[in-house]
């Protein structure tokens, strides 16, 4: 009998032990697919935001910082965060023009298309901010001038969009400045695009 009563436990403790090990192979499992499908939307996520401006909230600080400090990168970080806040009231300036209702909707496909020329640019200001000759961060900056310009008149021109739809009496104007606005956009992508041929991209 004792015999008997010994295997059922001996049974018992095994099968509790098997169902204790496939219980936390289950769990340790779950957690690693959990890990791995986070670490997918956070980097489809990411590769989202990178468009949403031309500088990420932490970069933006940074750059920010590096504006008041002094210091060969100041002038650049200046420059960088100008732009950053040109882009980023354009794009605030569309999306408050849609929650008040306005007629603004192909603005925000171009503020798009700003948000994505004005991250490739930024990304050159950074290379041109780590050049440590002078003369040359000089030459570098020259060059980039007129692309400069253009994405600060572009961003200018949609917050001009904004403030025309919203007013009656010059409303018929916003086709007119919708078309300037497209032709200053495609000015950037072909501008971009003989930059990146230039850098054999």
């Amino acid at each position: 009998m004792s015999t008997l009563v010994t295997v059922i436990v001996s049974v018992l403790a095994l099968t509790a032990a098997f169902l204790l090990l496939a219980f936390w192979l289950l769990v340790r499992g779950a957690r690693r697919l959990r890990t791995r499908l986070s670490r997918r939307v956070f980097a489809v996520l990411g590769a989202h935001r990178r468009w949403s401006a031309p500088l990420p909230p932490a970069r933006s600080r940074v750059v920010t910082l590096q504006a008041w400090l002094p210091g060969r990168a100041r002038p650049v970080a200046a420059l960088r965060r100008d732009l950053h806040r040109d882009v980023h009231g354009a794009v605030r300036a569309v999306e408050v023009g849609l929650e008040a209702g306005r007629p603004v909707r192909p603005l925000a496909a171009i503020g798009t298309r700003l948000q994505r020329t004005a991250f490739d640019l930024d990304v050159d200001l950074a290379v041109i901010a780590a050049e440590p000759d002078l003369t040359r961060r000089r030459a570098l900056l020259d060059e980039q001038a007129d692309r400069i310009q253009a994405l600060r008149h572009a961003c200018a021109q949609v917050r001009r969009g904004v403030l025309l739809a919203g007013s009656a009496t010059t409303g018929p104007l916003l086709p007119v400045v919708m078309g300037d606005i497209n032709d200053e956009v495609v000015r950037l992508d072909l501008w971009a695009k003989a930059h990146r041929e230039l850098q054999g991209g």
